[in-house]
């Protein structure tokens, strides 16, 4: 094995932050909008990926072209006749889905087109773990969810389920997934 140059953990950090600060913007949206208009958001994730790989200058067939269409469609149809109370939401909390997507798009072609990445995926996966989870630290602490007033009432058992997901579900996800 050998180790990973600069280079590749910066690439490797700068998309942790891209797909975290996506995946972070998903959640504050889901404060505010339903689950269902956040998801139909997140599906736009495969047409931004496609824009920013046209504009980092990689071919797409006819055919890949078609298909995005088709699904932008689909999408566009869905939302347009879903009930109001599945499309509801603030401004700012459709934005952040949206911009949620965007993010994750801009750092899906990064990671595969963008420049090395370091070969072993266990170094590329804390890297990316680490700046993208560091962000988020950053912003949380920035809007007050760490105050110790913040989690006065958060009962014991949501405590533990917290501290469960973070632990033990993102561990196995992430082994899992790098193994």
């Amino acid at each position: 094995r050998r180790g990973a140059t600069g280079p590749e953990l910066r690439r490797a950090a700068l998309t942790g932050v891209l797909l975290l600060g996506g995946q972070g913007m998903a959640t504050v949206a889901l404060t505010e909008l339903s689950a269902s208009l956040t998801a139909i958001l997140a599906a736009s994730n495969a047409l931004w990926a496609a824009v920013f790989a046209r504009i980092a200058g990689i071919p797409m067939t006819r055919a890949t072209v078609l298909r995005l269409v088709l699904g932008f469609a689909g999408i566009a149809i869905v939302v347009l006749s879903a009930p109001d109370a599945a499309v509801g939401g603030s401004t700012l909390a459709v934005a952040a889905a949206l911009g949620s997507s965007v993010l994750w798009g801009l750092g899906t072609v990064v990671a595969a087109h963008g420049g090395a990445l370091p070969r072993d995926p266990l170094v590329a996966g804390t890297a990316q773990l680490l700046a993208g989870g560091l962000l988020l630290l950053v912003l949380a602490a920035v809007a007050g969810q760490l105050a110790p007033s913040a989690w006065e009432d958060a009962s014991a058992r949501s405590a533990g389920a917290a501290v469960f997901l973070l632990a033990f579900d993102s561990l196995a996800g992430f082994l899992l997934y790098t193994s």
